[in-house]
């Protein structure tokens, strides 16, 4: 109930640990309808009070649920708007192949994960361009 109400409140900038909470317990009750329209509310919320300053958890969030819920091709387009916006965030890509890997989408696995590996280059992370190393080859396993 206090997460509720506290995430109505536009006094409170960023209200993404409410929002979070809710959308974790419509998760974990199976209302995909209810954890999507949550996933919504607060990135409009964050946008309007918080400078969009939350907006690449909530694509994660919403990447995964769409995946989960098998939309595979709503999910890759929620992870390719979030990429496009913030082109060189790293933990974008990782959750994005990780999701289309669960939902045994090679093809767009390996996009994610190609991508990724390109950006861990220049910025020079070795431990990201390990797991995104890893991610193709389970992609390319996948294909066959």
């Amino acid at each position: 109930r206090f997460a509720m109400s506290a995430s109505k409140r536009a006094s409170i900038a960023d209200r993404y640990l409410f929002f979070n909470h809710l959308a974790n317990l419509a998760k974990d009750e199976g209302k995909t309808d209810a954890l999507l329209q949550l996933l919504s509310d607060g990135s409009q919320a964050d946008s309007a009070t918080n400078e969009g300053r939350r907006a690449v958890e909530y694509a994660l969030n919403r990447g995964r649920a769409l995946a989960r819920n098998g939309d595979v091709e709503g999910s890759a387009n929620t992870f390719r708007e979030a990429i496009a916006k913030y082109p060189e965030d790293i933990r974008l890509f990782s959750p994005a192949a990780e999701a289309m890997l669960g939902r045994k989408n090679a093809p767009f696995a390996l996009e994610f994960a190609e991508q990724g590996l390109k950006v861990a280059e220049m910025q020079n992370n070795r431990d990201a361009k390990n797991q995104f190393e890893e991610l193709i080859a389970a992609a390319k396993k996948l294909v066959g």
